[in-house]
């Protein structure tokens, strides 16, 4: 017997539920799983910021910040956009900063319209873990589930996993050299992609494409050739400016992950600076994040070159 169920999906609280935010993986998660939930006949309660383009009679958006908020909070005086940042210019979020005002405006009023809207059986979905564990700790649904886990900090009953590597790395960091006994109602559910925004090619080229962070993990490694993890790349760059990049990048990958898992970021390092005053290639970084960052945690040496 098919049966409808009702589901209090939780967005981001610096960004709108919208297409055109959806380069940004958690909205783009947000924004398609609530599509998929409305087509199979489920109602759904999407707490978000500003506004969401889904349209649906099932469909109950819930305001929890504005736009206005945004601009507040994180805007940098750069009218051209209605955040007031440039969301591809190297803005991020941090979530490991104290709590916003804007944070704990969203998370009360999401808390509020749970409480009057919820009934026992129920769903609650978050998408980010333990970032939103405050929201449902106040709503005490126990039918809460995290639904996309390609991070570190879940921590709900029933939760989906992007990957089995994430998965098991989850399970193994939790509970190091304990039980074997997993939990059988986890599931793995890769990522969901719209199969209309790409057109099947039965005759491939013969050249290899790779779309995300340049990580290791993210599985640049798995090109065939070391030397060609960057022959197609979305970069103004010139060859020879690439080649050897490629040559830079590969001597400090492992260094710079094991920084991360350590947690230990130097202050100071030759390499931010190895394209001179200024890299060229921060977009390009190892860490996926942009140039504030980097010129928030690392001294850059004027000296072009040089060791580590």
């Amino acid at each position: 017997m098919n049966k409808n169920f009702t589901f209090h999906l939780l967005g981001l609280v610096h960004l709108p539920v919208t297409k055109k935010y959806c380069h940004c993986a958690f909205t783009q998660k947000v924004h398609k799983l609530t599509r998929m939930l409305l087509n199979k006949g489920h109602t759904v309660f999407l707490y978000g910021t500003g506004y969401t383009d889904i349209e649906h009679k099932n469909l109950h958006f819930i305001q929890c910040a504005t736009i206005s908020d945004i601009r507040k909070e994180w805007g940098q005086g750069d009218n051209r956009y209605e955040l007031g940042y440039n969301l591809a210019g190297g803005f991020r979020h941090d979530i490991n900063k104290p709590i916003s005002e804007t944070r704990k405006k969203f998370n009360a009023n999401a808390i509020k319209h749970i409480n009057l809207n919820k009934k026992p059986d129920h769903f609650l979905l978050l998408s980010q873990g333990s970032y939103q564990k405050s929201i449902a700790d106040n709503v005490d649904l126990y039918l809460k589930a995290e639904f996309g886990i390609g991070y570190r900090g879940s921590y709900a009953k029933f939760r989906a996993f992007e990957s089995s590597y994430i998965q098991n790395f989850t399970y193994g960091s939790e509970n190091p050299r304990q039980s074997i006994n997993g939990r059988y109602y986890d599931r793995v559910i890769p990522n969901y992609f719209e199969k209309d925004l790409f057109t099947f090619n039965n005759k491939p080229e013969d050249y290899l494409c790779y779309l995300g962070r340049i990580i290791e993990r993210k599985g640049i490694s798995t090109a065939m050739k070391p030397k060609d993890r960057f022959q197609r790349f979305p970069s103004s760059r010139t060859d020879a400016e690439m080649d050897q990049f490629r040559k830079v990048f590969t001597d400090w990958t492992d260094d710079i992950e094991r920084d991360v898992e350590k947690n230990y970021f130097p202050m100071k390092t030759n390499y931010c600076s190895y394209w001179g005053k200024k890299c060229k290639f921060w977009e390009l970084c190892v860490y996926g994040v942009g140039e504030k960052y980097i010129e928030q945690n690392f001294i850059v040496d004027e000296t072009k070159g040089g060791g580590k």
